[in-house]
């Protein structure tokens, strides 16, 4: 018997095989670079691990033009440990990037700040695992290194500075009168 027979036709195994392919595509590691990215969901997270606690936000951001348009971005960002406290300082950091390319004053929720644009920089790193049959893996994700604000968020030009400028007149003549003794500037005076 063949393995399709066996999986029910050799068109549910390429179904089967198109889902995967889709599945990869969708969340495989982005080239490193800059995207413009928004918030769709957040929330802490609070655990433990090898005896250290943590505490952790889980931001999931999408992009939202470009080749990429529609791939999600999930980001846990360290924002407390016991074992590894520079991560939560490092990730602090992040977050607070994060608030500030949204333009928004500091805030304890993120709720408001979603599907605001802001650009994300974003890098490839591996990481090495045991897969459920203990055989070491490799696998590339992405993660995200900082937060910019966004050309959608830029604060607009100052309308002073964009106006046309006006034709400036030649100085009129100038005239100082004659001043009276003991009148000069203090920074002047018993010169």
């Amino acid at each position: 018997m063949k393995l399709s027979s066996a999986l029910g036709g050799t068109e549910q195994v390429q179904a089967g095989q198109q889902a995967e392919r889709e599945f990869r595509d969708k969340y495989s590691a982005l080239p490193a670079g800059q995207y413009k990215v928004w918030l769709t969901d957040w929330a802490v997270k609070v655990g433990e691990r090898d005896g250290h606690s943590f505490e952790q936000v889980a931001l999931t951001l999408e992009v939202i033009d470009g080749e990429h348009k529609n791939r999600k971005l999930f980001e846990n960002v360290f924002i407390a440990h016991t074992k590894y406290p520079d991560m939560a300082v490092q990730g602090g950091g992040v977050i607070s990037q994060f608030i500030q390319a949204a333009g928004s004053p500091p805030t304890d929720d993120l709720t408001p700040l979603k599907h605001k644009p802001v650009v994300a920089d974003i890098a490839q790193r591996k990481r090495k695992y045991r897969d459920d049959s203990g055989q070491e893996v490799e696998r590339t994700y992405n993660n995200v290194t900082a937060f910019a604000m966004s050309s959608d968020h830029a604060p607009a030009a100052n309308p002073v500075a964009s106006a046309p400028q006006q034709q400036q007149q030649p100085p009129a003549p100038s005239y100082t009168p004659p001043q009276p003794a003991g009148s000069e500037p203090p920074w002047m005076r018993n010169q």
